[in-house]
């Protein structure tokens, strides 16, 4: 692309991806939603927002401790970046599980107990 492409780019790019985002929230409350809203509320994906949530707020601390531990430089290469990527995910997802069953699930089942929400 051209330098004058790359520029509008650069300078549109997270506005209008913020913009895109918030029509699809403004229409689905709205009742606008369609298909959208209903693959968006489907109760199955429920505990993987719950994951991946938690995989979000972890993964900072999991690159950390991965990164940070290596005690010689390594030449990236594709291979060697979807290693360590899959191995980050999945090390990410699976503290998020634990955690998830040590504190949210006996905080949700509380709140449920407590105030009566589904």
């Amino acid at each position: 692309p051209s330098l004058g492409w790359a520029v509008v780019y650069g300078a549109l790019s997270r506005t209008l991806w913020a913009a895109g985002l918030s029509w699809i929230v403004i229409a689905s409350v709205a009742g606008y939603g369609g298909v959208v809203t209903k693959l968006l509320s489907f109760g199955a994906l429920m505990p993987l927002s719950r994951l991946t949530y938690s995989a979000y707020i972890i993964h900072p601390v999991v690159m950390a401790v991965f990164y940070g531990s290596r005690e010689e430089v390594f030449d990236f290469s594709p291979f060697l970046l979807t290693y360590f990527t899959l191995g980050n995910v999945t090390l990410s997802y699976g503290i998020s599980f634990v955690l998830s069953l040590l504190f949210e699930a006996p905080v949700l089942a509380l709140e449920k107990a407590l105030l009566g929400r589904k």
